[in-house]
């Protein structure tokens, strides 16, 4: 084998492997994102639950009052103002639900400031892949063009 199947070989193997790095690198990047997603999902899920138990609790103690309100007064007194033995609409609508969509509206814009930073990242490390393998082909182009050359010289010797 010459030299200049030599380099051409050394230089696809430079090749293979820089790009294996940078697939590693992108994939490492992807990773990190998929768990920073995944820690995002349970604090947030934890939070929810938490909430959700504590709203749960206080509409039922809400409602129980209101029931044990209803047992005092007597059947009469709950037919002629049955909205006076309802647990407050503000409680059930204020706690359970206004939690729930505040914390999903929180997880939804941390999640996809996780994501569009992960993808920003890949970007930029596959830019980076793409300006070195730029600088090394426009390193070694020339230096190809001139062996070509040369080699080209001396076979036209060898043939003359």
């Amino acid at each position: 084998m010459d030299m200049t199947n030599t380099n051409f070989f050394e230089n696809l193997q430079s090749c293979t492997k820089s790009f294996a790095d940078c697939q590693q690198q992108v994939a490492d990047i992807w990773l990190g994102g998929v768990k920073q997603a995944n820690d995002v999902l349970v604090n947030y899920s934890r939070s929810l639950f938490d909430a959700q138990q504590a709203s749960s609790r206080e509409w039922f103690a809400s409602a129980k009052s209101a029931f044990d309100k209803a047992s005092v007064d007597g059947f009469q007194a709950v037919l002629t103002e049955p909205a006076r033995y309802l647990p407050s609409s503000e409680t059930l609508n204020g706690l359970l639900f206004t939690n729930a969509w505040g914390t999903f509206a929180k997880v939804r814009d941390e999640l996809s400031k996780v994501a569009e930073d992960a993808t920003q990242d890949c970007v930029k490390a596959v830019e980076q892949y793409a300006t070195d393998s730029v600088k090394v082909a426009t390193q070694s182009a020339p230096k190809a063009a001139k062996r070509a050359a040369s080699n080209a010289r001396k076979a036209m010797k060898v043939d003359a």
